[in-house]
């Protein structure tokens, strides 16, 4: 919903005002729209729990707005091609998640630890996204090595307690932190797509911003959280994926039609992946969902 909403209102402001002031309208975007998104998120952790709250930072939240800021400013090829790399950097988030899992089962709680599980998290997605830059896997291959890899990464997770009483987060202490690592995040990546090339570019949409602030806050507090939150972002990654596909597919039939066809695009594909999420959080997933 918001995605497309960010594409709908670049179209809009492209026929409206002028060029100059365009531009300084979508760097407020970027500014403001993926924190408010990012606040959201923190709310329905607080009430659903850290493994509610992984499965949905999965979701395209950040990567959907930088995608729909690309796509207007660029045009859609820009953004068809980089979902060829946007779609494999799923690999290099599940590695991020399952290295900062397994350094969190062998540390105790803290924020000096949660920086060594962030530190070791980050160094394992960089690895495996510059293995995917320097590969540059076909989309098909992508797909079906992501999917593989999200059945078989439940099993790979640190084993936990499954009723561990995790406290709940206050939306207080999580708005800012997030709010400034999303608003950098989404700057950051739409103003160096240009400059990396499409391959980093595509990698870096997927960047884990979510899974990092999260995840670290989680640790610093009360350690186990951050498995719980880590262990349900792979569910998460199924509606990406299919975010991803979608989109690639949407943009290359809508591209003729401009501004609208973009709004189309973005919001089908918006649409698809929400469905596939409810459909998945439709499932019994047991008590350890409300931690």
């Amino acid at each position: 919903m918001a995605t497309c909403t960010v594409a709908l209102l670049a179209s809009l402001l492209g026929k409206l005002f002028p060029e100059s002031y365009v531009d300084a309208s979508i760097f407020w975007v970027k500014l403001l729209a993926t924190p408010l998104l990012l606040m959201g998120l923190t709310w329905h952790g607080e009430r659903k729990g850290a493994r509610s709250a992984g499965v949905w930072a999965a979701f395209p939240v950040v990567t959907g707005p930088i995608l729909a800021i690309l796509a207007y400013q660029h045009g859609a090829g820009l953004v068809v091609a980089l979902i060829d790399f946007t779609l494999p950097a799923v690999l290099a988030n599940l590695g991020f998640g399952l290295a900062f899992a397994w350094a969190a089962s062998t540390r105790d709680s803290g924020w000096w630890p949660a920086m060594q599980c962030l530190a070791l998290g980050l160094l394992s997605y960089a690895a495996i996204s510059a293995l995917i830059v320097a590969l540059a896997p076909p989309l098909l291959g992508s797909a079906l090595l992501v999917a593989i890899s999200l059945c078989l990464a439940p099993r790979f997770y640190p084993k936990i307690k499954a009723f561990a009483d995790v406290p709940a987060v206050k939306p207080s202490q999580m708005y800012w932190q997030k709010a400034c690592i999303g608003s950098t995040v989404v700057v950051l990546v739409t103003y160096g797509a240009e400059l990396l090339g499409h391959r980093w570019g595509g990698v870096l949409a997927m960047f884990p911003a979510m899974a990092s602030v999260m995840a670290t806050y989680y640790h610093g507090r009360e350690g186990v959280a951050s498995i719980h939150f880590l262990r349900g972002m792979p569910k998460g990654y199924w509606s990406f994926s299919v975010f991803c596909l979608s989109l690639q597919a949407l943009l290359s039939a809508f591209e003729p039609y401009g501004g609208p066809g973009l709004c189309l695009a973005f919001s089908a594909a918006i649409a698809l992946a929400l469905g596939l999420q409810w459909l998945l959080l439709g499932r019994k997933t047991g008590r350890v969902s409300r931690h």
